[in-house]
């Protein structure tokens, strides 16, 4: 039988959920990264190529890079994890959704 942790874990991305503030862990797309996302999908809806081939490289998203930087700090850094809110899904075809 597996034993159960009797000591509470610490640091910084540890938690309970009476103290985790959902603020920091939920982050949502602004406008100028929607429409790097939605420009984005009409390029690969126009133009479909196996999402194999693709390199970020491929596009410019300059405010939606600037975005995901900042989550890549606060996975690293501060909470572990983030829920990123407002993915336009609805303005994609099923085929763009998937690569995104």
């Amino acid at each position: 039988m597996a034993k159960i942790r009797q000591t509470p874990i610490t640091g910084p991305i540890a938690g309970e959920a009476a103290t985790v503030d959902a603020n920091k862990r939920t982050l949502q797309l602004n406008k100028a990264c929607m429409s790097d996302l939605c420009h984005t999908a009409e390029i690969l809806d126009s133009n479909p190529l196996s999402t194999e081939v693709l390199r970020p490289e491929d596009f410019d998203l300059p405010t939606t890079t600037a975005f995901i930087a900042s989550v890549h700090q606060i996975l690293l850094y501060e909470t572990g994890f983030s829920i990123i809110k407002r993915l336009p899904v609805e303005r994609m075809s099923p085929e763009c959704t998937i690569q995104f």
